[in-house]
């Protein structure tokens, strides 16, 4: 997934911790990281449709050039 892939993935012991944490707290939303939280508020600048299309092809060359799936002709 490249940079932006390592910067916003993590653990899931930090994850099902920070969860636990923050639900206990009366926490709704749990968003982990710094990173995640900025892409989420950002992405609500967006209309869905246009951040819709960018994920999908960000997926779609993820998983071609990771040979998961053949490339469109």
């Amino acid at each position: 997934q490249g940079l932006l892939g390592r910067l916003t993935i993590h653990s899931p012991d930090k994850v099902a911790n920070l969860a636990l944490d923050l639900s206990a707290r009366g926490k709704g939303i749990i968003i982990p990281g710094i990173w995640n939280n900025f892409l989420r508020n950002f992405g609500s600048m967006f209309p869905r449709s246009f951040l819709a299309r960018n994920l999908e092809r960000r997926w779609r060359r993820s998983l071609t050039s990771s040979g998961m799936m053949k490339k469109e002709d």
